[in-house]
């Protein structure tokens, strides 16, 4: 084993999009022995700017769009049996984005509409923005970036308040604002895990209720004296050196 220094006697091929990981037991240890739990590890190959490639600057995939972004309050159509297509009498309740299930349909005067949120409606293209699968921040993905003064988030004993609030944060308001029936369980659940984590009471809590995708500086590239992994190093060796 070599320390501070990735080996790789035998180069493992691999290509965008390829799954890379291990399932297995995490131990880490501790005055009685060890903690342990289950955990898969998954390394996610991307460039360094990812607010850049979530913005997808070279349109890949505009021309067979799969996603369209719904503003609140657009007209939904409806197309007769003749073909005909007319404005109907509902509007879209909420900003969605919706996946194109279907083909677009095209009216007398060119104007193209696309599969909606019922059964017969449609949206005309005019209305929506059209996205592909690569355009993930017009889908609605973001980064969100914190320094913590640890790389294990969730520890089950220290209340998350930085980084994994900050998300279930941004949950919260997705599903609160969505305006779908649905989606008010889904935010009154968000709304009970953030009240956990501001609960001075709650000295512990399960890590089932959380679970996330995390970048954090990784143990083939930073090295043991890098301040994350020094905060994680420091405490297990203070338990194995004897104090004198």
């Amino acid at each position: 084993m070599q320390f501070d220094t990735v080996v790789c006697p035998t180069p493992y091929p691999i290509k965008a999009g390829d799954p890379v990981g291990h399932l297995g037991w995490f131990q880490v240890p501790s005055e009685d022995g060890h903690e342990k739990r289950y955990q898969v590890h998954i390394e996610c190959l991307t460039t360094d700017d990812l607010p850049r490639f979530l913005s997808n600057p070279e349109g890949v995939g505009r021309d067979t769009p799969a996603f369209a972004r719904c503003p609140k309050g657009i007209p939904v159509y409806l197309q007769f049996s003749g073909g005909e297509i007319q404005k109907g009498l509902i509007t879209t309740t909420s900003e969605t984005v919706m996946a194109l299930s279907g083909q677009a349909v095209t009216d007398k005067e060119g104007k193209r509409y696309w599969p909606g949120g019922s059964s017969r409606g449609l949206l005309a293209e005019s209305d929506v923005q059209l996205l592909s699968r690569y355009d993930l921040a017009g889908r609605g993905f973001e980064a969100t970036e914190d320094s913590p003064a640890s790389f294990d988030h969730l520890d089950g004993k220290t209340q998350p308040k930085g980084l994994v609030k900050t998300i279930f944060e941004c949950f919260f308001s997705v599903a609160d604002n969505d305006g779908k029936p649905y989606s008010k369980g889904v935010a009154f659940n968000y709304r009970q895990l953030l009240d956990k984590i501001d609960d001075a009471k709650s000295a512990r809590y399960s890590l089932e209720h959380y679970r996330l995708c995390v970048k954090h500086p990784c143990e083939w590239y930073y090295s043991s004296e890098s301040p994350v992994w020094k905060a994680f190093f420091t405490p297990q060796k203070k338990r194995e050196e004897p104090e004198w």
